[in-house]
Parts: structure tokens; C-alpha cells; sequence
């Protein structure tokens, strides 16, 4: 946000000749003026970063999280904890974006990738009986994967099965040999999370 540069514009008139030069009073008062419009701006400006998800924190993260539908205690960890400030910030995330969701696997894959950062790969299948596999590898947190498979980050299409797996370093694949798949020997199966 840029702030309208009131200072500069009050040195612009004073410097102009023959311009209010005879006025003390009225160069007095532009010179407090913008001194007050600089100062209120830059409060604006300190509002408007702290009420952002990437900024908040503590109190002002659980109002952004009400406003949004998630309130922080209503997630119920296995653990009994409260979820912690970052990760109540990527299900806030998460919420907003189910809430714009547009009901493709586009959106939903667009999603995992705003929630999520780029160490986190996932491969979404859809079966075409309604139903959807997620797999999912790359580096995540235990609190990621039941987060995940609880709902918090992604939506869930009215009627429409979505099964998560998670895939080890290498998975098993016939007749491939790449870096994520391998034969019998090196290979491993995927495993059901949820």
C-alpha cells in the first residue's frame, strides 16, 4: 500500500517562489498537518499488516480464524494439544480456500499447493466412481498428514469418497525404474492414512 507522500508535498508548495512565503502561520500548519497525516497512514498501514494470515498471531490469528469459521478450539488433535500458530495459519488457509473451492480436481490440487509449501508433493486420482485417491510424499509433519486427513485443509465434495495415501521415498511400479518408482527389489507399496 502506498502512502501519499504529504511531506513531500508540503516542501513542493513552500518551495515555489513567491508561494505563501509571507505565511508563517499557514507554513506552521502545513508542516503538522502532514507530520499527522504521515503518522495516521503509517498506523492504517500497521492495521492492515498485523490483521494479515502471515502476520497475526495469538489473539488477533483466533479472530481471523473465527471470521472465517475455524475457530481454534474446535480442532481436536490426537495429541489434546492446541494447535500451535503456524499451522492454525494453513488451516485458516485451508478454510478460505474450501470456501471458494470450485468443485474440480484443479482447485482442489490448487489448494493443497496454497496450504502446503513446495517440499509437499501429492498426486490426486479420480476414479470415476466417485471417488478420489490423494497420494501424498515429499516432507511433511505427523500434525500435516492428520490434519490433512481430518478435513482441515482440503474440501470434501457432498457424496464423493476421498482416500488418502502416503507413498514412501520409493514406491513399488511395474516395469518402471525412476527415481520415485522402483521394481520388487527397491520398491514399496503405498500405504492408506484415512
Amino acid at each position: 500500500m502506498a502512502v501519499f507522500d504529504v511531506v513531500g508535498y508540503a516542501e513542493l508548495i513552500q518551495q515555489q517562489p513567491g508561494f505563501l512565503q509571507d505565511y508563517p502561520k499557514f507554513n506552521e500548519w502545513l508542516e503538522q498537518y502532514s507530520g499527522l497525516s504521515t503518522d495516521n497512514q503509517q498506523t492504517v498501514i500497521d492495521i492492515v499488516d498485523a490483521m494479515s494470515i502471515d502476520n497475526a498471531s495469538g489473539d488477533v490469528l483466533n479472530k481471523l480464524g473465527e471470521l472465517v469459521g475455524i475457530k481454534r478450539n474446535q480442532i481436536i488433535l490426537d495429541s489434546g494439544d492446541l494447535i500451535d500458530d503456524e499451522n492454525y495459519k494453513k488451516v485458516i488457509k485451508g478454510k478460505i480456500a474450501q470456501n471458494y473451492w470450485d468443485g474440480t480436481l484443479e482447485g482442489f490440487e490448487d489448494i493443497l499447493n496454497l496450504v502446503f509449501d513446495t517440499n509437499f508433493q501429492f498426486l490426486v486420482v479420480d476414479n470415476q466412481d466417485m471417488s478420489v485417491d490423494v497420494f501424498i510424499f515429499g516432507t511433511y509433519t505427523a500434525l500435516d498428514e492428520e490434519l490433512l486427513t481430518k478435513g482441515y485443509y482440503t474440501p470434501k465434495a457432498m457424496g464423493v469418497n476421498v482416500d488418502y495415501f502416503k507413498l514412501a521415498p520409493v514406491s513399488f511400479g511395474w516395469d518402471l525404474d525412476t527415481v520415485l518408482i522402483k521394481g520388487f527389489d527397491e520398491g514399496s507399496w503405498s500405504e492408506a492414512i484415512w
